[in-house]
This record gives C-alpha cells, sequence and structure tokens, in this order.
C-alpha cells in the first residue's frame, strides 16, 4: 500500500457553510431592500431569489437585478430600484466580510496536519476570483502548499501520473464527494474530522 502523500479540500461546504452562509447573505440583502423601503414581506421576496438563483448560475453578479424584475413595481414605487439593489449588495458583501468563517473543525484539522510532512491542497470548482477569496477571507492559505491551489470549472489533479506512481491522495469535499473517484484519487470523504 501506498504512503498517504497529499489531501486535498475543496473549499464550499467543506472548509465552511457554503449553503447556510449563502442564505444568510442573500436575505441580508433582502432586508437591506426592505429597510430602504420595499413594501413585500421578508419570505416572500426570498423565495423570488431562491428562483431567481434556480435560473442563474450561482456567480451571475445580477441575482438582485433580476430578482426586482420579478417584483410588482408598485412594491417600489417609491424608491429609486438602483437604491434597493445597491443595498442588498452592499448587505451580501458585508456579510461576507463579517461573517464568512470557516468550520472550528476545520482549523483544528488544518492546523494539525499542517504539523506533518504532507502536502495541504485544495482543488475547488468555480469561479477563480471568488474562491481565492474564499481562500483568503477563510484564512487557510497559511497552511496550504501554493502550488497546491487549483481552481477551476472541472476538477483536475495536478498530474494526471500520480495515482499510476502509486501516490496515495485524499479529496475531501462535502459538495461533490463522488469527485473522489472522478478524479482518480484514491479515497475520499464527506467530513474533515473524519480522518483524525
Amino acid at each position: 500500500m501506498s504512503k498517504l502523500r497529499a489531501i486535498f479540500f475543496d473549499i464550499d461546504d467543506t472548509l465552511y457553510s457554503t449553503t447556510e452562509f449563502a442564505e444568510r447573505a442573500r436575505s441580508n440583502g433582502v432586508q437591506a431592500m426592505i429597510d430602504l423601503g420595499l413594501r413585500l414581506e421578508h419570505d416572500s421576496v426570498m423565495r423570488e431569489l431562491r428562483e431567481v438563483i434556480a435560473e442563474f448560475p450561482s456567480n451571475y453578479e445580477f441575482h438582485f437585478d433580476k430578482l426586482l424584475l420579478r417584483l410588482p413595481p408598485g412594491s417600489y414605487e417609491s424608491v429609486n430600484p438602483a437604491i434597493l439593489v445597491a443595498g442588498a449588495v452592499i448587505a451580501y458583501h458585508r456579510t461576507t466580510s463579517n461573517e464568512l468563517k470557516p468550520f472550528p473543525d476545520a482549523m483544528a484539522c488544518l492546523e494539525k496536519l499542517n504539523r506533518t510532512d504532507l502536502i495541504l491542497g485544495v482543488i475547488t470548482q468555480g469561479a477563480t476570483v471568488k474562491q481565492a477569496e474564499k481562500a483568503i477571507r477563510l484564512g487557510i492559505l497559511e497552511y496550504i502548499s501554493p502550488s497546491a491551489l487549483f481552481i477551476s470549472r472541472e476538477c483536475r489533479l495536478p498530474s494526471p501520473a500520480w495515482p499510476k506512481q502509486g501516490i496515495s491522495i485524499w479529496y475531501f469535499s462535502a459538495r461533490r464527494p463522488s469527485m473522489a473517484t472522478t478524479c482518480g484519487m484514491a479515497a475520499g470523504g464527506t467530513t474533515i474530522s473524519s480522518m483524525l
């Protein structure tokens, strides 16, 4: 059996709760729109926003603009639509700045693994700058080998020859556990604490 040489993590829903965080940030955006003059119930606006997000990619920049186009014009006739959208975007980004934090066990795990001779890395899928921003905001760069940070629209191993050379790699991803097999990695899991 080959020696474990590297452990790669996904960022989203593995090192932090992407799903819960995005919902909270969007909810804060909707609340900002209401605070600025949108006259609709928070829950109904959130339902409509979820439909917009289902139709457009998660990294689409104009979710709140599209949301406003679906709402009754009378619900915001007393305020400039640009103010509502800007307020929502500011609230979303404020949430990102103030609340984007890694899972506590994720940091404990990275700190413990950092004291070993393993290569620690990230293989993540998404918009390059957004994923890089998450890595910075989460404070994980000090634990990750600079040459082991891979951000792509698709999963790619740094070298397709690794599995053939008998190098064992673990990849942890809650979002797409099957990527461990797709990428040809030796083993996979869905939680960080399961490997300690």
